[in-house]
């Protein structure tokens, strides 16, 4: 099991530095008054979301810092005078290191407080409850860091030291104990409405169920009216006749639909036929225009030859001087004549298939008007007539069908009314049960057993005489001697040494018995009374025996007990951390905080 313990406790500031190093087990410190031991306490208390601060701002010390030690690894605490936020370095894996509010606030960051419950091996958030009503507040250390660190100021508190002085605080801390002993838990626990809130709870129903009465009242009305200007039986035999015709009208449009599907795929395929003849018309007169410049061409040499047969021919080649053939010129103008009727032929043709097709094309188009004509009227008739004629019938056999509803309506919000006017009734009649949280209820038997058994042994071992007439009492949530409470038996240095029997009860009861522990406990000053001068008449030997009582019980958890060294009794020589204040510059440390004094 891991050991967790605060390991040391820094106070700095602007060139001031003071230290005090804890261990395990007992720590013991001591001093006359006025050296600072206090300081200590109230120190490690802030830095667990106290809004008392520790020490003056004249001291030049500005800023608390306490490591803590968990096994192998280290968390370390820091918070500035003043300051409502604590930042915290943590090497243990479920901590994180950051910025951390000393109490719960309405943003990102996490309160201190679940750091210390994290550390004691609590997973926050957790709820308790924390009055008689059942609300709930969420675990925070402060709710119950009370019954272990045990202000000077409380040492000599006449009720229960373990109690909070302010009631309203009670429930929260009894119920923290019981989580943290037995993890109680109050997840399902619904919370009790209180007189009051009964009361706006009631009025807010009755004012619901009212509004609704008279909205409903309203559209009865308005049913009413709209029934009584038909029958029944006319408005069914209505709707029989509309449905009649609705279904007509919707074959009507059915088929519509499917001769305008028609005409559009009839659009389509003569679109078709117009691009391909477009296309066609097109390379025709790419050829015609081609055709054209042949015929030029053959034309012109026709005539070139013919002109030039009329020149006397010398029958010599100009180029070469051979004789020419007599009849060459004549074979080729031949030829060029043969080609050129051919091309006449073609051009006829072509001229007649153009004519052909821009026939069709013309055809087309007046095709593609005439479908485009027919496809508009019955897309206009569709639109325009029979589409508004199919709304209006589907209106009125809606509005017949809600004639027909309204009587339905009618009856269902006479029930609805009869209904609510009977809530109201038993609303006004509620038989109220009052439950109530008393969380000293829940402690089981094993806890008042053993705190009545912790509190025998403890007194046994301090050699208190009446040690078997000690019991815990239960009412008041405190020792009890001879069945009489502490403040009626004893003086002031009697009631701090009992308190401090109550607190080492409630220790020795969570190293038994509980699921959670805080692992330590700070008591200053338990022979309070001795410390302000009260007549006391507490023996040595009681006071020497919880000293060494301290020491038995060190396995239990972290112990440190601060005492004024006049008061401190003379024990035999035991194993602890003793730490002494001399008041003085010249025989050891003058006090806690270092360079300052009580002049």
């Amino acid at each position: 099991m891991t050991t967790t313990y605060l390991k040391k406790l820094t106070v700095t500031g602007p060139n001031r530095y003071s230290e005090i190093n804890f261990r395990e087990g007992l720590n013991i410190i001591t001093g006359p008054s006025n050296v600072g031991k206090t300081c200590i306490v109230k120190c490690i208390d802030y830095l667990t979301g106290s809004l008392k601060h520790p020490f003056s701002s004249s001291t030049e010390y500005n800023t608390v810092n306490l490591e803590i030690s968990v096994g192998d690894r280290v968390v370390k605490l820091s918070r500035e005078l003043g300051k409502d936020t604590v930042l915290v370095d943590s090497n243990f894996p479920k901590i994180n290191s950051g910025e951390y509010y000393s109490k719960y606030k309405s943003n990102n960051k996490n309160p201190i407080s679940d750091v210390w419950l994290q550390l004691f091996g609590i997973e926050p958030p957790v709820e308790v409850i924390s009055n008689k009503l059942f609300r709930k507040q969420k675990l925070s250390i402060r709710t119950f860091i009370s019954s272990w660190i045990i202000h000077e100021n409380e040492m000599n508190k006449s009720s229960s030291i373990l109690l909070p002085r302010i009631t309203s605080q009670v429930t929260a801390y009894l119920s923290s104990l019981l989580y943290l002993l037995y993890e109680k838990d109050f997840s399902k626990i619904k919370k009790q409405e209180s007189v009051e809130e009964r009361k706006i709870r009631h009025n807010s129903v009755k004012n619901y169920i009212y509004s609704k009465i008279n909205q409903f009242n309203e559209e009865q009305d308005r049913l009413i009216g709209k029934l009584n200007k038909k029958s029944e039986s006319d408005i069914y035999a209505e709707i029989e006749e509309l449905s009649n015709k609705l279904e007509n009208l919707s074959n009507v449009i059915y088929q519509s639909n499917n001769i305008h599907s028609n005409l559009l795929q009839q659009l389509a395929d003569v679109d078709t036929q117009l691009s391909e003849k477009s296309l066609l018309l097109n390379r025709f007169k790419d050829l015609a225009s081609q055709y054209e410049s042949d015929f030029n061409r053959l034309s012109f040499i026709i005539e070139s030859h013919t002109s030039i047969s009329t020149i006397e021919n010398s029958g010599m080649c100009p180029i070469c001087n051979n004789e020419l053939p007599s009849n060459s010129a004549r074979q080729h103008v031949d030829s060029f004549e043969t080609d050129l009727e051919l091309l006449v032929r073609k051009i006829k043709s072509l001229n007649q298939t153009r004519l052909d097709l821009k026939k069709d094309f013309s055809l087309l188009q007046e095709q593609k008007e005439e479908l485009e004509l027919q496809r508009i009227r019955v897309a206009d008739e569709i639109n325009n007539i029979l589409i508004p004629d199919e709304k209006k019938l589907t209106f009125k056999i809606e509005q017949y069908k809600s004639y027909i509803k309204a009587k339905s309506n009618i009856e269902t919000i006479n029930r609805l009314v009869e209904n609510w006017n009977q809530d109201i009734d038993d609303l006004e009649n509620e038989h109220y049960d009052k439950v109530e949280y008393f969380p000293k209820d829940e402690f089981p038997s094993q806890f008042w057993h053993g705190m009545t058994k912790n509190i025998q042994s403890i007194l046994k071992q301090c050699s208190f005489e009446k040690y078997g007439f000690s019991r815990f009492d239960s009412k008041e949530f405190d020792i009890e001697i001879m069945g009489e409470n502490k403040i009626n038996r004893y003086g002031k240095g009697y009631i701090s040494y009992l308190n401090t029997v109550v607190v080492l009860a409630l220790r020795k009861l969570f190293f038994e018995q509980a699921k959670f522990k805080p692992f330590f406990h700070i008591i200053d000053t338990p022979l309070l009374g001795l410390d302000e001068g009260e007549k006391n008449n507490t023996p040595e030997s009681m006071r020497i025996a919880l000293f060494e009582y301290f020491s038995l019980s060190a396995q239990e958890s972290q112990l440190i007990v601060i005492e004024n060294s006049r008061n401190l009794p003379k024990f035999r020589n035991f194993d602890c951390n003793f730490i002494e204040f001399t008041k003085s510059y010249n025989n050891g440390r003058y006090g806690f905080l270092e360079g300052v004094n009580d002049k």
